[in-house]
């Protein structure tokens, strides 16, 4: 009998977010959420039972509410990196982890790139606009290009006058 014949991907799930190595990670609560997505679907399916076409109907459903492609490709990948712990830990045979590793990805190289720039009335208006606390994060964004997660980990210490 192999080990997935039975197990729900509510089980595995439970198993994965359980583990030390896991629970230690700054980005916990973001994999929880991912796979907290993919409960609305395979939640009580046995994991044996998951064929790379539910994952690409899944997908599917996902960009049909709405969601980015990268956002549904990370989902993927989340997903796809608990059953390659389960596989080496033989909690799934390779069959599961096949299903997973055969879904393309939804985003195309390229194709997240950023297409539009932001004039600089658009931009005086939204400093006008934005609450005070928000005001210094858009002027370092706009006249540095620095990410909105680099500005949050941004200290006095590190500016250079």
């Amino acid at each position: 009998m192999l080990p997935e014949s039975n197990m729900t991907f509510k089980e595995l799930t439970d198993w994965y977010l359980d583990l030390k190595t896991i629970k230690k990670l700054k980005s916990h609560t973001r994999i929880k959420q991912a796979l907290d997505n993919f409960h609305q679907t395979f939640s009580n399916m046995i994991m044996g039972n998951i064929k790379p076409v539910y994952l690409e109907n899944y997908q599917e459903d996902r960009e049909g509410r709405g969601r980015a492609p990268a956002t549904i490709d990370m989902e993927i990948s989340i997903a796809k990196t608990m059953i390659i712990k389960a596989f080496d830990n033989d909690m799934v045979d390779g069959r599961v982890l096949k299903a997973f590793r055969s879904v393309k990805r939804k985003l195309k190289k390229g194709s997240n790139a950023r297409k539009r720039t932001l004039a600089f009335d658009e931009y005086i208006r939204l400093i006008n606009e934005a609450p005070q606390h928000l005001r210094a994060a858009i002027i370092i964004a706009f006249n540095t290009g620095v990410r909105t997660g680099e500005i949050r980990l941004l200290k006095w210490s590190y500016i250079d006058r």
